[in-house]
């Protein structure tokens, strides 16, 4: 078994490596061509080689170009083995989080405010703040 997906993988790549060879032959050809119908129109040499130059290495650079790991890979080389023993581990923390507290006293929301945060003037019945000591309408005082 080993044997057989070596030589699968030396296949794959020499296959990859003759498709490679070949495109690039067929840039090349393309390029050529497009100098030459440069040269027919009159355009400066120096103007060519920049034009043809910037497609040139366009093309050539995914085939020159080594198959490395991106650089996020390298940072984090094993994240979703990383990622399984987080959530494990928040798991654990959560479970122990829940049995380890301590049970919280109900807290008695059946109270009455000594001075309330509104109120209403007795003569006029406009609805006025706590901090208003005068009503603003009819001006009498706001007896507490």
């Amino acid at each position: 078994m080993v044997h057989s997906s070596k030589n699968n993988k030396k296949e794959i790549a020499k296959k990859q490596v003759i498709l490679e060879l070949i495109l690039l032959i067929i840039v090349i050809l393309i390029l050529i061509s497009l100098y030459y119908l440069f040269i027919l129109f009159g355009a400066l040499p120096i103007i060519i080689i920049l034009i043809i130059l910037f497609p040139f290495l366009l093309a050539i650079d995914p085939l020159l170009r080594e198959r490395k790991k991106s650089l996020y890979s390298k940072i984090f080389p094993k994240k979703k083995k990383a990622l399984k023993e987080d959530i494990i581990y928040r798991k654990k923390l959560r479970d122990s989080d829940l049995s380890s507290k301590k049970r919280v006293p109900p807290v008695n929301l059946n109270f009455k405010y000594k001075k309330p945060a509104i109120r209403k003037c007795s003569n006029c019945g406009m609805i006025l703040a706590s901090f208003v000591k005068k009503c603003p309408i009819c001006g009498e005082e706001v007896i507490e």
